[in-house]
Order: structure tokens, then sequence, then C-alpha cells
């Protein structure tokens, strides 16, 4: 099979990739470039009226489980807002072509302190079954590491 050429990648339709079950593989690098977490999230996406609903599952190579629910609206012009118990505030994002860049501000808790972080992430689709996705995280303007994560949607 040949893989499709970069003019010929789907435009992302964020409701249509994420309905139905997927999973995602992903790591966390601190701002240095080193391998601190590794995980795997099992999702599970529901259209209802004009909503997407996402559960996530987190499971991490240390055994911690973590879930987010996300209820994410689109608007208009490719646009999106996105709301979890985690995230205070609202996720906003923007698609352009196969591209979702996708903002938000997260309660990031950790076994020692819990903190406020800002995370800027990009989503690729890359095919109509996987997408990839970097994102940065940072506090106060200062990256304080990155999560990459390939999504797999799987078979119903």
């Amino acid at each position: 099979m040949t893989p499709p050429e970069p003019s010929d990648w789907p435009d992302f339709d964020l409701y249509a990739f994420f309905e139905g079950p997927l999973r995602a593989w992903g790591i966390f690098e601190d701002r240095f470039g080193v391998l601190r977490r590794s995980f795997v999230v099992d999702i599970t996406g529901e259209v209802t009226d004009g909503q997407l609903r996402l559960n996530e599952r987190f499971e991490y190579e240390d055994g911690v489980l973590d879930q987010r629910i996300w209820q994410i609206t689109r608007l208009s012009n490719g646009l999106y807002q996105g709301q979890a118990e985690d995230i205070p505030g609202l996720a906003v994002g923007e698609i352009s072509g196969r591209r979702l860049r996708w903002q938000y501000p997260l309660r990031l808790v950790t076994d020692r302190y819990t903190i406020n972080v800002k995370v800027d992430d990009f989503i690729y689709r890359m095919t109509d079954d996987a997408a990839f996705s970097r994102g940065y995280i940072s506090k106060f303007g200062i990256r304080l590491g990155s999560v990459t994560l390939f999504f797999k949607r799987l078979e119903t």
C-alpha cells in the first residue's frame, strides 16, 4: 500500500475521527527531552445533540490509572470549545486543513503537588484511522515538557 501524498491527506473532521473506539500511545518528555512517563489511552467518542463526548482512560507504565471526560462543541468555521473536570476554564480549538490546534489550561496533579499549566496541542490527521499529536506544556511561558501521542481508530 502506498502512503497518501501530503496534498491528498484528509481534512480533519474532529467529530468523525473521534466517534467510536480509539486507542492512543503516548509519552511525556521533560523540557530537556528526557522521557519521564509512557502511557496508553483507551478512548470512546460519542456524538449526541451536536456535542462530542470523549471518555479517555489513561493507564501509565507504573500502573497509575486516570480518566478525563471531554464535552466538545463545534462552533463555526472550524472552531471548537471544550470542557473537562481538570480543565479550569475552556479549551479552544481551531482546525486548519488536517491540523487541529487545541489550547487549554490544565490542573496537573502529581504525587507531590497540584499545578495549573497551559497546554498547546497540535493534532494532525494522517489517514482515515490514524492521527499524531504533539503537545507543549508550559507555566508562565516556560516550557515544562511535551506530550507525544499516536491515535488509532479501532474496528467496531
